[in-house]
């Protein structure tokens, strides 16, 4: 705790440096300084997500989405992450909140990737993610490509096979697929691929760094 109030301090000393230093220099620091405070009250899991979801150009941080990976991996842990997340995709229905929504996406396709997806644990996020950026109010040049994305996050999530995506045995395990095997698994495969690279080319125009990020993340999954 007394390094935390350190931290605080640095920050406002930092603020208080930066006052004389033009409104963008004012504004950037006193913009960190609220969220240090915002983060400094919630528990680890609340921080992480926080802070890999914050509205700014740079993509989720790794040091935080591992924070996630590694409480989700704990049983009592999961279920804060699947309580943080789902508040975070409450609070981005409207399409202004398109950058957060997308940084949040990431997260949850790292999670359905890591294998956190079966069960039903993250249902209660899954059911939030018709309505990110489907609300009236506001307008954003990529909220439509972050609400497709979120609905094939929903596809991703619910397709059993989505947990063996990046594991360095599933190459191996469809080669040694009988023909009648690789019936049954194949045209749920081509669906969510289908799927995916359709939304990954409705957000050619991503440049951001949250935006990108899930972009690509997206087109991993595809390929």
């Amino acid at each position: 705790m007394h390094s935390e109030w350190r931290q605080a301090l640095a920050s406002v000393q930092a603020t208080s440096h930066m006052l004389g230093s033009g409104k963008k220099g004012r504004q950037g620091s006193l913009a960190g300084l609220d969220r240090f405070l915002r983060s400094a009250a919630l528990s680890e899991c609340g921080s992480a997500v926080y802070k890999a979801t914050i509205e700014d150009e740079d993509p989720p941080k790794e040091k935080h989405v591992q924070t996630i990976l590694r409480l989700a991996a704990q049983p009592e842990g999961v279920v804060e992450v699947c309580s943080e997340l789902t508040k975070r995709l409450r609070a981005c229905h409207s399409p202004q909140m398109a950058l957060a929504a997308a940084k949040t996406l990431v997260v949850l396709l790292r999670l359905i990737t890591g294998g956190h997806s079966r069960g039903a644990v993250l249902e209660e996020a899954f059911r939030e993610l018709a309505a990110v950026c489907a609300g009236p109010e506001g307008r954003h040049p990529l909220a439509e490509f972050v609400a497709a994305c979120a609905g094939y996050v929903r596809a991703l999530g619910n397709w059993y096979g989505a947990a063996a995506l990046r594991s360095p045995t599933e190459p191996a395990r469809w080669s040694s697929m009988r023909p009648r095997e690789l019936g049954t698994a194949l045209p749920p495969l081509q669906q969510v691929t289908r799927r995916a690279l359709g939304v990954a080319r409705m957000g050619c125009a991503a440049s951001e760094g949250g935006f990108r990020a899930l972009r690509l993340w997206v087109i991993e999954d595809a390929l």
